[in-house]
């Protein structure tokens, strides 16, 4: 088992920091901007991801929430503009969208309704 930090190309910054054990990413994995606001957080199992995974803006305000089990994207799906209102709403089962679709306005009114 180790851990691994990676950096920006000025070997100060870190970029990345995730555990690898027996050559596959284990547990958890954080990515930074340059700035070391957090970027993007998720859960590797085996190499795959699995569980909740997150990006944010640089502003540190989320950008989209998905979830994973054994690297497939399942259940639901948000994405947030960068106010924090709420973008797109949706679900996904086995990578692709299923159920209902919901966009919004940046206003947080309702722009389109799709089923898949």
């Amino acid at each position: 088992m180790s851990f691994i930090t990676t950096y920006y190309e000025d070997n100060i910054k870190v970029k990345e920091v995730y555990q690898v054990i027996d050559g596959l990413k284990q547990g958890e994995y954080r990515g930074y901007y340059k700035s070391g606001v957090l970027k993007k957080l998720g859960y590797y199992v085996d190499d795959k991801l699995d569980g909740k995974y997150e990006e944010y803006f640089n502003n540190g305000k989320i950008y989209f929430i998905e979830n994973f089990k054994n690297g497939i994207q399942v259940g639901e799906y948000l994405k947030y503009y960068n106010t924090g209102q709420l973008k797109i709403s949706s679900y996904y089962e086995n990578n692709e969208l299923n159920g209902e679709y919901k966009s919004y306005h940046p206003d947080g009114t309702l722009n389109i309704i799709c089923k898949y």
